[in-house]
């Protein structure tokens, strides 16, 4: 992630994707994202300019592919984990701390989950786009 703000070709590639995210997800809160599918487009499109921003400076297909499997996995992982901490806190019933934090961490995974089809979108376009770079760096240099 330093690398993103090292050089400052880099810091103002990077500062411009984050105002992008911040302008993306203030119009998806104004939109709404309940519901909404243009505003649940907005806030996706905002996590994969966060995403971009700490990842542009890769210039390697492998980390792109890496981030779009961990992504999915991640994806997997965690919306089974908010499947069963909502499961496990009906099961507790409405009163006590326990369900209640258990309430609590399925929201946040829910939450963290929806990082992941952003991620995974940026690993994937970012990884076909350096493995055509690579591509036409070796036609060129053959």
């Amino acid at each position: 992630m330093l690398q993103a703000f090292a050089t400052p070709h880099n810091r103002t590639v990077s500062v411009l994707l984050l105002v992008v995210c911040g302008l993306l997800a203030i119009a998806a809160a104004r939109l709404g994202i309940s519901d909404n599918p243009p505003g649940i487009i907005l806030a996706l499109l905002s996590i994969a300019a966060l995403v971009t921003a700490l990842v542009h400076h890769w210039r390697r297909a492998r980390p792109f592919g890496l981030l779009a499997g961990g992504s999915l996995a991640a994806l997997v992982v965690l919306a089974l984990l908010a499947i069963l901490f909502a499961i496990l806190s009906d099961k507790l019933g409405q009163g006590g701390l326990l369900a209640g934090v258990l309430g609590a961490l399925s929201g946040g995974c829910m939450l963290a989950a929806m990082i992941c089809p952003s991620a995974f979108m940026v690993g994937v376009v970012g990884g076909l786009l350096m493995l055509v770079r690579e591509r036409v760096r070796l036609n060129t240099a053959a």
